[in-house]
Order: structure tokens, then C-alpha cells, then sequence
């Protein structure tokens, strides 16, 4: 929420395409609405759910969404200060992006289980 209004959305479950360990969250949905983007709005948001839920994250953008691309590689690279995974997902129904950490225990790494 911003100034009492709501700013938008994030939902979060377990469905993973990289991460094998069975206990890896993955951003399903991010939203912020037009008016709240570019004020920090949705990296605060994310800060705050990867804050809450520690462990391993698998974060997907589509492959033809270069702003979302561009927004996630930019939100994680301040938070992990750097120690992310970039790489191709290719599936029969999704194709795009993912983007790997490890922030279990305050204690940020690029190591997780592939």
C-alpha cells in the first residue's frame, strides 16, 4: 500500500521449472499499477516478500518481456548484492528467463539445487 491505497500485487507459490529441492518459491504474479512504477514501489515489494519467505527463489520472465527481464535482473542483482543465476528456461509450455537465489538464513548465495 501507498498512502493508505493499494499499489498492486504479488503472489507467490511453489511451482518451479529449475529448482529441484521441493521447497523453492517462484514469484506466479507481480504487479504494480502504472501510476506507482518507477518509485520503488514494486523493489520495495520485492524486498519484502523475499524478506518474509527465506530460501530458495526461482524468479521467470517471459522470454518477449525485455522490461520485466530488465526490472528483475535489477531488483535481485541489489539484493543478493550480486550472487544470483541467470539462465534459459525451455519447457513444452513456457519459454523466457529465470533467475535463481539462495537467501536462506540471512545468508544470500547462488548455490541451490538444480
Amino acid at each position: 500500500m501507498v498512502d493508505g491505497a493499494y499499489a498492486g500485487f504479488v503472489l507467490i507459490n511453489s511451482h518451479s521449472y529449475v529448482l529441484t529441492s521441493g521447497q523453492a518459491r517462484s514469484v506466479a504474479e507481480f504487479f504494480v499499477m502504472r501510476k506507482y512504477r518507477r518509485g520503488g514501489v514494486g523493489r520495495e515489494a520485492a524486498r519484502l516478500v523475499f524478506d518474509r519467505f527465506p530460501g530458495e527463489w526461482e524468479v521467470r520472465q517471459h522470454g518477449d518481456n525485455l522490461p520485466s527481464q530488465a526490472f528483475w535482473e535489477r531488483v535481485i542483482g541489489e539484493y543478493t548484492e550480486g550472487r544470483y543465476r541467470k539462465l534459459a528456461v525451455e519447457t513444452e509450455s513456457w519459454e523466457g528467463q529465470g533467475i535463481i537465489f539462495n537467501n536462506s538464513r540471512g545468508n544470500l548465495s547462488p548455490d541451490v539445487s538444480v
